[in-house]
This record gives structure tokens, C-alpha cells and sequence, in this order.
């Protein structure tokens, strides 16, 4: 009875790159499947995150009417003259200069000079397409939609992701495609990082990809959320095969998609700065450190191509120093302090939405430190 034993050993290196062409497989199908793209007959995807599309897509493809602050006003107001159930003047809305939630008839007016008359009807087309998409929300999703925190990606990705979601039709196969692009995009790089990497890692990548808790279902019906991932992964690749003025510019071009890989740059920010000081300069890390900055710089300048131009960017940071001091009281968010509140807070298990958990914000137990963080 050793023979499946020794079968095993003999195969091992085939059963290992099987295990991970299934997953390829299945990331391959998942695409296509009922759940994603709701069979072949429409060719149009049963599935659409409509928190998703509703803030990222609407917010990059009509950045240059919205900007950062008028997001959740423009969408009342057309929401009005949509007549969305429950949207109206005594709406709770998030004000997005402040965070503070109010009436919408509290909040500036939507800025509707900033479309043209087509604009704002294709505007309205597309809150209708996202809020009844097959099932669509429910009518608590509906309301809860614009009592989030706007829109917050960096200049850059919302000037290259306006390009494409004013470029897509908003209907049928190209359509489909785009909601699932995220999808081909994960593939791409597990393969690249099986060819770099070893099958191992690759496997790891995938099946922790695939099957962490709640990941499956976000990977479909969202608007480009994964390309920094890709960035990241061919940064690295490039770092190891000793390309590292090629890492730097893809390193620097997926900081300005997501901002966050910049930490996985400090430690060769570090290296360089080090080796000026002592005046013997780490030519590998210098030159990565100098087409990071060479990338950076130039998708600044991609990011001021909106009709915004660099204020783009200071409206960004504004919001995101809004964004930021806030989210140090939300409960139920990512986070050391939002983990020690969530465990010690006595009001953990009242609050299960944006709008119950504005007064912990507002007034947080200070008599726990780590609010203070």
C-alpha cells in the first residue's frame, strides 16, 4: 500500500502547479460565472458592488464637476429630481467639509453650473443604472450610500480612472468587462509572481486571495480597486532582478495610485539617505530612490490634467486631513486604536452604522488614551 505514497512523491512539482492552475482557474471562471456576469444571454454582470460604483466610479468619471466636497449634494440633488425614495431635503447626509452628518437642506448647494445639460442627465442616468442595478441596495443602503466619507482616491487614479469610465459604455459586454477587470488584473499577477517567485508563493497569493474572509465577493462588480497590486508586484520583481531605476518608476507610480506602498519604498529611502550622509551613496538604492521621485513628480503632473488642475491635489489633502482626524473615533474601522476602542468601548454593540456611530466621533471616551492616537 505504499504505491499512492510514492505516486505523490513522484508528482509532487505537477500536483503543486495543478493546485495552482485551479486557482487560476477559478479566479478564470469567476468572471464569467451567474454570480459576475449573469449568463449568456445579456452578457451583463448579475453582480455590482453599488457602494463601489456609486463612489468610485461616479466620483472619478465626474471628478471635474465634483471635486471632493460636493459629492453627496450633487447626488441628493439628482436624486430629487430622480425622486429616489428617501432622498430628499430632510435626508441625513454626510457634509464632507466637516464629516458632520445633517439635512441635506443644510448643506451647500450641489455647484450644477459646473455641467452641461448632457453631463447632468448622463449624471443621472448613471445614479439610476447604480442604485437599481438588477437587485440593487436596499432602501436602508440606499440612504446609508451618502452618510459615508466621500470620495478619497489621490488625483492621479481619478484622472486615469475618469479616462476609462467616461470612455466604457455603461451598458452591455464592455461593461461587464470593466466591472470585472479587477479579476484579469489579480491573475496577471499571481502568474507574474509564479514566474518570479516560485510556485509556492504564488499559490499563497492566490488561494489568501481568493479565500479570506469577505475577499471573494469584493474581487468582482468593483471599479479599478486592484492595479496598485500589480504595480507593486512588478515594482518588486523588478527589484530582484536587479532593475532597481525600474522598480523605483513603477514603486512611484503605485504610490500615486494608492498612496500606502510608499512604506514598502522607506527602507530603501533610508539606505540612500545613509549612504549621502556617509558619503559612500548605495548606487542601487539611489537610483531607485531617484526614479521613484522622477515617477512621483510626473504623475503629480497626470493628476492636475482635470479641469481642477493642481488644486486638485490641495483639495485632496484637505480631505483626507478631515478624512484622517476622523476615522480616529469611528468604532468599527482598520486600526490599532479603532481595534483597542472596538474591544474596550461600552458602546461597541449599539453601533452597526455610520449614522449610530457619528456621536462616538463626535464625543469619544476620551478616558481611553488610545483616542488620542
Amino acid at each position: 500500500m505504499k504505491w499512492p505514497t510514492d505516486l505523490i512523491s513522484r508528482n509532487k512539482t505537477l500536483i503543486k502547479k495543478s493546485f495552482l492552475w485551479l486557482l487560476i482557474l477559478i479566479f478564470a471562471l469567476a468572471i464569467y460565472s451567474p454570480y459576475f456576469l449573469g449568463g449568456w444571454k445579456d452578457r451583463e454582470p448579475a453582480h455590482m458592488d453599488n457602494w463601489n460604483f456609486f463612489h468610485y466610479y461616479l466620483g472619478a468619471k465626474y471628478f471635474n464637476e465634483l471635486g471632493y466636497f460636493d459629492f453627496y449634494q450633487c447626488a441628493i440633488s439628482a436624486g430629487k429630481e430622480l425622486k429616489v425614495a428617501g432622498w430628499n431635503d430632510e435626508t441625513i447626509v454626510r457634509n464632507l467639509k466637516n464629516y458632520d452628518l445633517t439635512e441635506s437642506r443644510h448643506l451647500p448647494p450641489c455647484p450644477k453650473e459646473k455641467f452641461s445639460a448632457e453631463r447632468w442627465e448622463e449624471y443621472k442616468k448613471d445614479i439610476t443604472l447604480i442604485l437599481n442595478y438588477k437587485a440593487g441596495p436596499s432602501a436602508v443602503g440606499i440612504l446609508d450610500l451618502v452618510t459615508d466619507k466621500g470620495f478619497n482616491p489621490l488625483p492621479f487614479w481619478t484622472v486615469l480612472a475618469g479616462a476609462v469610465a467616461n470612455f466604457f459604455p455603461n451598458t452591455g459586454p464592455a461593461f461587464a468587462f470593466l466591472m470585472n477587470l479587477d479579476f484579469i488584473v489579480l491573475i496577471i499577477s499571481i502568474i507574474f509572481i509564479w514566474k518570479s517567485a516560485g510556485e509556492p508563493m504564488a499559490r499563497i497569493t492566490a488561494t489568501i486571495t481568493l479565500f479570506y474572509f469577505g475577499t471573494f465577493s469584493s474581487l468582482g462588480g468593483q471599479f479599478l480597486q486592484y492595479f496598485w497590486f500589480l504595480g507593486l508586484v512588478w515594482a518588486i520583481i523588478a527589484w530582484r532582478k536587479d532593475k532597481p531605476a525600474v522598480s523605483g518608476l513603477l514603486m512611484g507610480i503605485t504610490t500615486a495610485i494608492r498612496s500606502f506602498p510608499l512604506f514598502f519604498a522607506l527602507p530603501i529611502f533610508i539606505v540612500t539617505l545613509f549612504s549621502i550622509i556617509r558619503r559612500k551613496v548605495e548606487v542601487k538604492a539611489f537610483q531607485f530612490s531617484l526614479a521613484f521621485l522622477i515617477a512621483l513628480t510626473l504623475c503629480v503632473g497626470v493628476g492636475s490634467l482635470s479641469d481642477r488642475g493642481f488644486g486638485a491635489w490641495i483639495e485632496w489633502q484637505e480631505k483626507i486631513g478631515i478624512h484622517a482626524k476622523y476615522l480616529r473615533g469611528e468604532i468599527f474601522n482598520i486600526g490599532l486604536p479603532t481595534f483597542l476602542s472596538t474591544v474596550l468601548s461600552p458602546v461597541k454593540d449599539t453601533t452597526t452604522n455610520y449614522l449610530q456611530n457619528f456621536p462616538n466621533t463626535i464625543n469619544p471616551p476620551t478616558k481611553y488614551p488610545f483616542f488620542l492616537l
